[in-house]
């Protein structure tokens, strides 16, 4: 019994493509130089908008990590990607004087790291006193969805931000969310979740954009290196697939080779 599946040339060409891309990204960050700058993020923007607004308002900065997050499972690497967005905006919160609220999903395998970074954070800020964790960390549970309605309609956030492994209970909060007037920002990787994001927030981060403006947050060269080294290939393989096309308008098939 074999434990490898052969391939073909195809397989071993991307395979090379994102080991050359992400040697290239260590040895930059590993020599000290200068790398590539990710775009801006509109939704990020608005995110730090969003904090000056719920000051204005007078009101509490909530985020939700989404029904799904867990760090057993599937889902782990995008959980450890949104620390880094609520790190960021608790920051934010603490400097301007706005009490943050996170409110972890069902599985309670995020509390303690939740509880850890809010705590650093408020530290880093020299306002310890900021972050209160039966005030401010909200696990509620298997009743997730009611309970976190409940607590919408309790604390009335001047700006929500659902960024994080979203399933199907999150969207009855956003309702009660946009019906208190807030501002909803939102955010997934996965796919089937992404369209609804799009149409309920009033901005969105979507699929891929989560781990590229974590990162960006984060301020890390480490996380930006990781998310730099996976566009290239990305690119690469679209510009093969537009070369494709147009071979193929003008009688040239290339996918009988793309198929050794």
């Amino acid at each position: 019994m074999s434990y490898f599946k052969l391939g073909g040339y195809t397989e071993l060409l991307v395979i090379g493509l994102i080991a050359a891309s992400l040697g290239y990204f260590l040895y930059l960050l590993k020599a000290g130089k200068k790398m590539p700058t990710m775009r801006a993020f509109p939704a990020l923007s608005a995110v730090e908008d969003g904090v000056d607004r719920a000051l204005e308002m007078g009101r509490p900065f909530m985020y939700m990590f989404g029904t799904m997050a867990d760090l057993t499972g599937e889902f782990a690497a995008a959980v450890a990607a949104c620390y880094e967005m609520m790190r960021f905006l608790a920051e934010k919160c603490y400097i301007k004087g706005v009490r943050f609220i996170a409110v972890p999903g069902l599985s309670p395998t995020v509390v303690p790291y939740i509880d850890a970074i809010l705590r650093e954070a408020a530290l880093k800020v020299g306002k310890p006193e900021a972050y209160v964790m039966d005030r401010d960390l909200k696990y509620l549970g298997r009743s997730y969805t009611t309970s976190l309605c409940s607590l919408i309609e309790t604390e009335k956030p001047g700006t929500a931000a659902t960024i994080g492994v979203i399933g199907g209970p999150d969207m009855a909060a956003w309702e009660v969310v946009l019906r208190n007037d807030a501002l909803f920002i939102g955010g997934t990787h996965r796919l089937v979740q992404c369209g609804v994001v799009a149409v309920a927030a009033d901005y969105a981060f979507i699929c891929d954009e989560v781990y590229a403006a974590c990162a960006a947050a984060s301020g890390s060269r480490e996380l930006s290196t990781t998310v730099l080294s996976g566009d290239f290939p990305k690119w690469a393989l679209i510009g093969v697939v537009l070369i494709g096309i147009v071979l193929g308008l003008v009688g040239i098939k290339i996918a009988p080779l793309l198929n050794n």
